[in-house]
């Protein structure tokens, strides 16, 4: 994946339209596709990159940087389609060899699913499916009638979409809602998250899903943070003295991405740590890093103090820059697991 090509192609395009619209330009998408961004965690058996756990946060912070709905929508999007290891290798290869295959969801059970015949009948509404604009599949939770818990993939033509995404922030992540009403799902599409059935060896599938995503989620809200320090430093270019603020944060987000990417080697070789070693992968990954997304979270505060009148302006791009870090930091992923 050309990560430079990608930078030049996103950022001579972002405009004000691009952060205030309710989806993201599809040139932008079309990129992503020809550079297989979306199959980042997918094996190369069925068309993806296969990138180690430290190779993906890289390219996940290196294109939020760029702007922070795009780099959500990456994040979710190429995260779902770990779900690639879910199925077994001849459905895998017909979901994901194309490079089209891009998948939002919604974690939450908000649907049924009537078994017949090893078919299932599924209804049911879901929301906050990001990415679901240009999305060729969704994935979605659904509880059978003895109250098993299954998942499922459904091709978006056979899903209906409403655009209800009324956050003040990530706006072109289409984070739309879905209704499905009594489609049948075949057995082969329906998968639990976690039971791997392909690849085995592929380091990425050796870790829990939770664990993943705290890692894709953590890289996309620092490279989200990112973005906001580069909008800063163009509004604060003309100043003469240096911005004590601004310098404190960009030190603490050098801090916080090594603090990442270390967690992040240690979950590429998981399965061979000792046990010292794991714990200590388990703490980096469910205090410091959170308590660094904290950290991250009140630098951009008081970076916002210094601003100014400018940040609160809706025709500024540091405006809508600064609510995407905002709307992110909200994620559970990104905080400390309640005990």
């Amino acid at each position: 994946m050309r990560l430079e090509y990608i930078r030049n192609s996103i950022l001579s395009s972002v405009s004000l339209e691009t952060y205030t619209a309710n989806s993201l330009p599809s040139e932008w998408i079309s990129t992503l596709k020809q550079e297989r961004a979306f199959h980042l965690f997918v094996p190369k058996e069925f068309g993806g990159l296969q990138l180690s756990m430290s190779q993906g946060v890289l390219a996940l912070m290196h294109i939020s940087k760029l702007h922070g709905s795009l780099g959500w929508a990456l994040n979710l999007g190429a995260g779902a389609n770990y779900f690639s290891g879910c199925f077994a290798p001849d459905v895998a290869h017909s979901l994901f060899q194309d490079s089209a295959t891009i998948i939002a969801g919604s974690g939450g059970t908000t649907g049924t699913a009537r078994e017949i015949n090893k078919k299932y009948i599924i209804n049911g509404a879901w929301n906050k499916c990001t990415g679901a604009a240009h999305a060729s599949h969704f994935t979605f939770n659904a509880k059978h009638k003895d109250g098993r818990i299954s998942s499922f993939i459904i091709p978006k033509e056979l899903v209906d979409m409403k655009d209800n995404w009324p956050i003040m922030g990530l706006k072109a992540t289409s984070s739309y809602g879905i209704t499905i009403n009594n489609q049948i799902i075949r057995e082969e599409h329906r998968f639990i998250i976690g039971e791997i059935k392909n690849n085995h060896t592929y380091s990425v599938f050796q870790l829990e899903f939770e664990t993943f995503s705290r890692l894709c989620l953590s890289a996309s809200f620092m490279g989200i943070v990112d973005c906001f320090v580069s909008h800063a430093e163009i509004a604060l270019k003309h100043t003469e003295s240096p911005i004590e603020a601004l310098q404190w944060l960009k030190i603490q987000l050098g801090t916080s991405k090594s603090v990442l990417l270390e967690c992040a080697h240690l979950h590429d070789e998981y399965q061979e740590l000792s046990i010292t070693e794991k714990t200590l992968a388990k703490n980096q990954l469910t205090h410091e890093l959170p308590s660094q997304h904290d950290t991250l979270f009140h630098g951009v505060q008081q970076l916002f103090l210094t601003l100014g009148m400018s940040v609160t302006l809706e025709n500024n791009l540091l405006h809508w820059a600064y609510k995407d870090v905002l709307t992110a930091v909200q994620h559970c992923y990104l905080k400390k697991p309640r005990v």
